[in-house]
């Protein structure tokens, strides 16, 4: 193990570019994990307020209620948290071109990074990530709050390492999905599977097989553990990208950005069977028209048969 790992602090970065960003980091910056830790306000001198309101002195009139409406309680941002693993000369590299690429595209109100010994790097998660509630009958729980009363009817994870916790909108669209429509016993194909949750849905609750396909090697050995954690024996079903030789499945989810959906069209068009359905998600409101164009115009694809948004993130489903 690393004596340190390098975190990268993210203050008010837009709501709309956080899973673009996200996805940034890991292709093109070596991050190894990113935490959402929007729930505390942090140092309000970093939301570049004026004096006043940063001491509260001299009262608050309209156009100051306007000013602490955007910059603090504003739902259109968020403060993310990158961590980096690695020799100290990469993530101190690595960290270094991420940060220049926020501040020089003007991202984020403010960023920081430091580093930190990696004793502390499970710490750091517990003290952000708690457990997940999807409806009332399934819940997603870290592994340190995993026991006997409720490990069978949740899914354990092991964060850390951001590739999927079920918090984000697309991850929790896809299981309300999943929970209420019936693939007992089908095959599934969990593509960009990252932590592996949705597929683990499958297997754990509906008796599926599925078959866990990903660009990240490091994201397949996050899924690996994470079947381990929920008593799922490993299939020789996990693949890298490359390595992948589709075949026909009942269920395909694409919970890829729009960009991958495109690029891999084929792939999961000729992955579906021929009564099978594609979950697509990973995917704003206003990418939703360009989706569906790209794919009903194959006329492979004959119509969507389901629609949810949640915050601006949206899932279809096409068959």
């Amino acid at each position: 193990m690393n004596g340190f790992y390098g975190v990268v602090s993210v203050v008010g970065l837009e709501l709309n570019l956080e899973q673009e960003l996200t996805q940034l980091s890991f292709d093109e910056f070596g991050c190894t994990g990113v935490q959402n830790t929007s729930s505390t306000f942090g140092d309000l001198e970093t939301l570049d307020l004026p004096d006043n309101l940063k001491t509260m002195s001299g009262g608050v009139d309209e156009n100051d209620g306007d000013i602490i409406n955007d910059k603090v309680f504003s739902s259109e941002k968020v403060n993310l948290e990158f961590y980096f693993e690695g020799k100290v000369e990469t993530l101190k590299k690595n960290m270094g071109l991420f940060v220049k690429f926020i501040e020089s595209n003007k991202l984020a109100l403010d960023v920081v990074e430091k580093m930190e010994r990696n004793s502390e790097w499970r710490d750091s998660y517990k003290e952000f990530f708690s457990s997940i509630k999807v409806g009332d009958d399934l819940e997603i729980i870290p592994s340190w709050e995993a026991d006997s009363s409720n490990k069978s009817n949740s899914i354990v994870i092991e964060p850390g390492l951001g590739f999927g916790t079920g918090s984000h909108e697309t991850t929790f669209l896809c299981l309300s999905f999943l929970k209420k429509n019936d693939q007992r016993r089908k095959s599934i194909l969990d593509l960009g599977c990252g932590s592996g949750i949705l597929g683990i849905y499958t297997e754990k609750f509906k008796e599926c097989h599925c078959d866990y396909v990903d660009v990240d090697p490091d994201a397949l050995e996050n899924c690996r553990l994470n079947l381990k954690l929920n008593d799922i024996d490993e299939k020789n079903n996990l693949f890298l990208r490359d390595d992948f030789v589709p075949k026909k499945y009942d269920l395909v989810i694409a919970n890829i950005l729009l960009p991958i959906l495109i690029e891999e069209r084929d792939v999961i068009i000729n992955a579906k069977a021929e009564n099978g359905l594609i979950i697509f998600s990973g995917i704003l409101k206003d990418q939703v028209a360009s989706l569906k164009e790209a794919y009903l115009k194959t006329g492979k694809i004959e119509k969507v048969i389901h629609f949810e948004e949640k915050n601006n993130w949206c899932c279809l489903v096409m068959k």
